[in-house]
């Protein structure tokens, strides 16, 4: 591969990630700045798409089976460290850093949970009652900055 060649597919990803910054914020302001939407948003879902039947096979190939229902568990957990890694439902902010973060927090609350002898069963309430406990913490923290003089 050539020098120019690697560049080129590195500002290729970096401008889609950018583009896709542009129109997570503002859909109208990504079209003022000539970010093509409609081709930026096709090349998004066709990512998630492709990363999630990716994953998908790699939970076929770990369990050896295909189970419809076999990624059901991973549901909560995966939306709580997407939440506590500060991405909004909203749209427009959050990193893919924060998201790491977030599921790091919940693999070692998971972690701490089963080595407390905790019931498994306990272990997703336990959880929902951790994200709980942050968004409002963080709600209440952003709150109080924002009332700050």
């Amino acid at each position: 591969m050539s020098k120019a060649y690697r560049r080129a597919c590195l500002e290729g990803i970096g401008g889609l990630h950018a583009s896709m910054g542009w129109d997570g914020i503002d859909e109208y302001a990504a079209r003022a700045h000539r970010i093509p939407v409609r081709r930026v948003k096709t090349t998004a879902y066709a990512l998630a798409g492709m990363l999630a039947a990716a994953s998908g096979l790699f939970l076929a190939a770990t369990t050896t089976a295909g189970d419809a229902a076999a990624g059901d568990v991973y549901i909560l957990t995966s939306i709580a460290a997407v939440v506590l890694g500060g991405v909004s439902f909203f749209g427009g902010r959050g990193s893919a850093l924060g998201s790491i973060a977030g599921a790091f927090t919940l693999t070692i609350l998971t972690n701490v949970l089963f080595f407390a002898g905790i019931d498994p069963l306990y272990q997703s309430f336990f959880q929902g009652l951790f994200l709980f406990v942050a968004v409002l913490l963080g709600s209440a923290l952003g709150y109080l900055l924002r009332r700050r003089p």
